[in-house]
């Protein structure tokens, strides 16, 4: 379904529970912190976007200018073999530093890990790629997108999730107008001895929200079962979890 909602919609409702404080001069800023917050909590499908694909180069490790200008971070990376049909995928894991590799070579079973190199928007690969005619080999994956900055002159722009979740971005827009002028139905957290976090007030109410929105979007992909051990919101796909943004 598109979006039709957009950030003046919310503004417009959420003003008529904040006791009238003046939004003028804040409000869109605050439409973008909460655009932000739920944007980044999970993988959403309308976040994300394909990797154009780099054709990898025998001996090469380094792949510069490979991340895209609205890239935030990838939501999957392949090494992928494409000589052959059907293709062979691996699954890259990504690493925060990886050394350069002046000796040994890897092929498609060999290299594992990858680590962005943000000096030069680039791809480090575990290993110098190890190619032989007639194979060739390709980094493909999806990222998620950088949010679309919500402004003066963006706020009658749509949303880019569904209309059905317009209720959330309220319940989050409702909290920071409260956060923001020390309302104290705004709520806090709470954290128990064992570490457990708890929300109160209306930041509980937007977390509840957000909690069942990244259920629902979790089971549309295709996730039929949960384990005892893993939170909600957490996925095959190294989402953090509910609260882990």
């Amino acid at each position: 379904m598109a979006s039709t909602y957009t950030p003046k919609d919310a503004l417009d409702f959420v003003a008529q529970f904040v006791h009238k404080i003046p939004l003028d001069k804040v409000g869109t800023k605050l439409c973008d912190i909460t655009n932000s917050v739920i944007w980044r909590a999970f993988f959403w499908r309308w976040s994300i976007s394909d990797f154009t694909a780099v054709t990898c180069v025998n001996g090469q490790q380094d792949y510069p200018n490979a991340i895209p200008t609205d890239f935030y971070r990838f939501h999957v990376l392949l090494l992928a073999r494409t000589d052959i049909t059907p293709n062979e995928f691996r699954e890259l894991d990504e690493k925060e530093y990886i050394g350069k590799e002046q000796s040994r070579l890897g092929g498609l079973n060999d290299i594992k890990i990858f680590s962005i190199l943000p000096e030069v928007a680039g791809i480090r690969l575990e290993l110098p790629t190890n190619i032989q005619t007639p194979v060739t080999m390709q980094i493909q994956g999806e990222y998620q997108k950088q949010p679309t900055k919500i402004t003066d002159a963006s706020w009658e722009t749509a949303f880019s999730f569904p209309d059905q979740y317009f209720g959330v971005y309220n319940e989050g827009l409702l909290y920071y107008c409260y956060k923001f002028s020390d309302d104290p139905r705004a709520g806090n957290i709470e954290v128990s001895s064992t570490g457990l976090k708890q929300y109160t007030g209306q930041l509980g109410a937007f977390m509840g929200a957000l909690g069942e929105m990244m259920q629902k979007e979790d089971l549309s992909g295709g996730q039929t079962s949960r384990f005892p051990q893993d939170p909600y919101g957490w996925t095959r796909t190294s989402n953090p979890g509910l609260f882990g943004f």
